[in-house]
């Protein structure tokens, strides 16, 4: 079968003081894609090397960048490389297992990834020989470099925004006023960041 398979790679992990409490972060994480995003996942997402690497199949794009800014928003600021290569899989019985897959899309990522490494990217991808493939690629990148450098404040605004729908119910969760929130959102660059996101839903229902 041909499938969507994205590889991640924690960034400096040996460095990682705390390695059991990051490792509860990055479970709980996964199992917040896992559920959130079942009907989407063809293989579920999992830890396959210590702390280091772990990786999900899709069934289509749809749901990348929101599954990339679930598991960076959990375990922020840990900063994670993410690849995602589509081709083909092959597999036995248990097919929603990625440890028992592998085939061209599982190569094809993981050499991918590396090269992700030696350019400092967040996230690269290959779908096809498609311009618009490596537009929505840049336009992630962009994407996540802008939320990783908002501030611990902005990032809880945002965050209490993203989860309540309304800047007033965003404002009583945290306790400030309305005006604060909406300043907030427009000084971490938030707002322009949400339009290019609808665009980017778009763009991808293209693919």
């Amino acid at each position: 079968m041909n499938g969507l398979v994205v590889l991640a790679d924690v960034v400096r992990s040996r460095q990682i003081e705390h390695r059991n409490a990051f490792h509860t972060e990055l479970t709980t994480a996964l199992d917040t894609v896992n559920t959130r995003y079942e009907g989407q996942l063809t293989a579920d997402f999992k830890i396959l090397k210590g702390i280091d690497e772990f990786g999900g199949v899709l069934d289509s794009l749809r749901s990348v960048y929101p599954i990339l800014v679930t598991v960076l928003d959990s375990v922020r600021p840990q900063r994670i490389r993410f690849a995602l290569a589509r081709g083909s899989i092959t597999s036995d019985e248990d097919e929603r297992s990625i440890a028992r897959m592998d085939g061209d899309a599982f190569h094809r990522a993981a050499d991918l990834l590396s090269t992700i490494e030696s350019e400092g990217l967040w996230f690269d991808m290959e779908i096809s020989q498609s311009g618009i493939g490596r537009a929505i690629a840049d336009e992630i990148n962009l994407l996540l470099e802008l939320r990783y450098r908002t501030t611990d404040r902005e990032f809880q605004t945002i965050r209490a925004y993203e989860e309540t729908g309304t800047q007033t119910a965003a404002a009583d969760r945290l306790d400030v006023t309305q005006q604060t929130v909406s300043d907030t959102l427009e000084r971490s660059g938030w707002k322009l960041a949400q339009r290019v996101e609808q665009r980017l839903d778009a763009r991808i229902e293209q693919l």
